[in-house]
């Protein structure tokens, strides 16, 4: 595994997947952190124009080994995202579980929240796939809100708590503390360079804080860092400095089930969290290959949009609905063994898994 680091050199806009009519909406809010179909794309990409005769040998198929085909119905190469964090003044972070509430008096600080007690389906049901959720993760502490998806995020000792199932005063970092939006007027222009009359807009851009990057883990090209020193990325494809990294964004001996194995089995129950957007065939509810978990509690943001490019069509990709970084899901463990977790652990599951899609983390319950 490689893993890079992306500073932007100025404010960056990352695009939500809603549509932006010129002269009907006015405002483009866009999304933070973004996609990480964004960040393949925009790797990808710099590949390609780096190779000998670029986009014409990537389109010929030449590339296909190492970075697939122009036609991506089913993707072949080697390149893979697997993960991605936020990094800032030396500390790493990831999205915050949805089962933490946000305290209404201290925002930097939240809490378990739990599955309560068993609900009526008919009442709560989202999708005919709702039956075998019994629960809702919640609190009758009037003190805890649940936050949106996206808003708060944990460093890595907070997560580590969090995977041994440890309850506790969790110290999280607003949005905020990574990005400052900083609003962009312009008006759109006619062919003859004249102002276009309603063509008002204003973007809401996204300016790094000092010493804050986003750490893209990937396999499949190595050395990627002595190729290019700059990137091009997000909407405007504006440039971030890339530099490598030693560090893996996954220490494998402090989060490796073995510690959590004694819980697991104890509890007979155990929570998987999704710390990138997921896309599944069965809408919000997931799937994993070789394993059979029954759900039994679920706690989910509001779905965010997944499309992108095509490069041989020259068309825009279906849109999906993913379910956002953050979601948690909690499973009996049935007949299945910890071993057999191993599948679904810091693992990416789902459509789209080798863009960064579906990046799947495995906690205890306590």
């Amino acid at each position: 595994m490689t893993v890079l680091k992306l500073k932007p050199l100025d404010t960056l806009f990352f695009g939500d997947g809603k549509p932006f009519r010129m002269g009907v909406d006015t405002v483009a809010n866009g999304i933070f952190p973004p996609l990480p179909s964004t960040i393949f794309g925009a790797i990808r990409s710099c590949y390609i124009f780096q190779q000998e005769n670029g986009l014409e040998s990537f389109l010929k198929g030449d590339m296909e080994t190492k970075i697939g085909r122009a036609v991506e119905d089913d993707y072949s190469g080697s390149f893979k995202i697997r993960s991605l964090a936020l990094n800032r003044s030396y500390c790493r972070y990831y999205p915050m579980p949805l089962d933490i509430g946000i305290s209404s008096t201290d925002k930097s600080h939240g809490r378990m929240l739990a599955p309560l007690e068993a609900v009526d389906n008919a009442e709560y049901s989202l999708t005919k796939n709702a039956s075998s959720i019994k629960h809702l993760i919640g609190t009758e502490d009037n003190d805890l809100k649940k936050a949106d998806a996206g808003d708060y995020f944990m460093s890595e000792t907070m997560l580590e708590y969090y995977f041994h199932g440890i309850h506790k005063i969790y110290d999280l970092r607003n949005v905020n503390f990574f990005v400052a939006l900083e609003p962009k007027v312009g008006i759109a222009r006619e062919h003859d360079h004249t102002a276009k009359e309603g063509a008002l807009y204003r973007a809401n851009m996204n300016r790094f804080k000092e010493d804050t990057s986003i750490s893209v883990e990937l396999d499949g090209i190595s050395n990627f860092e002595e190729l290019t020193k700059i990137i091009k990325v997000g909407s405007e494809g504006k440039g971030a400095i890339v530099e490598g990294s030693d560090d893996g964004l996954w220490d494998n001996d402090k989060f490796n089930l073995s510690q959590i194995e004694d819980l697991i089995t104890a509890r007979k129950l155990f929570k998987v969290i999704f710390l990138t957007p997921a896309i599944f065939d069965s809408g919000w509810l997931p799937t994993f290959k070789g394993v059979k978990i029954k759900p039994v509690a679920a706690s989910i943001g509001k779905p965010v949009l997944a499309g992108g490019w095509d490069m041989n069509k020259r068309w825009h990709k279906p849109m999906y609905k993913a379910i956002p970084a953050g979601s948690v899901f909690y499973y009996e463990l049935g007949d299945v063994s910890v071993d057999d977790l191993a599948n679904i652990h810091l693992k990416n599951h789902g459509k789209r898994s080798h863009e960064g899609f579906g990046f799947a983390f495995v906690a205890a319950c306590n």
